[in-house]
């Protein structure tokens, strides 16, 4: 879905941010889509079991599956689908699982 949807960047249980533009909620009509289609991602979402999708750089998506800590002190868990090869990245730990997917943890 991100694929033909451009401008989403990420999307949430209760929020939508556009891409390159993170932490400033934007609303389905801004993006290109209709409140259907963002309903559509967030009921895939649950179905899944994820918390949000989020748009990363390189072409790559990110599932959040699980977080923790509060400001400055956040742990978080998730998927990462991405076509290249991913390694270490500051605090961020990647296992590869199969093919183009990676287990994350920060």
């Amino acid at each position: 879905m991100l694929a033909q949807d451009p401008k989403v960047g990420t999307v949430g249980d209760t929020f939508l941010f556009e891409t390159d533009r993170p932490y400033f909620d934007a609303d389905a009509q801004k993006l290109g889509i209709t409140d259907a289609r963002v309903s559509e991602y967030r009921r895939l979402l649950k179905m899944g079991g994820a918390r949000r999708v989020d748009r990363l750089d390189g072409g790559a998506i990110q599932f959040l599956l699980w977080a923790r800590g509060f400001a400055g002190n956040t742990h978080h868990k998730g998927l990462v689908w991405s076509k290249q090869v991913l390694a270490k990245d500051g605090s961020r730990r990647f296992t590869h699982v199969r093919g183009d997917w990676y287990l994350f943890e920060d």
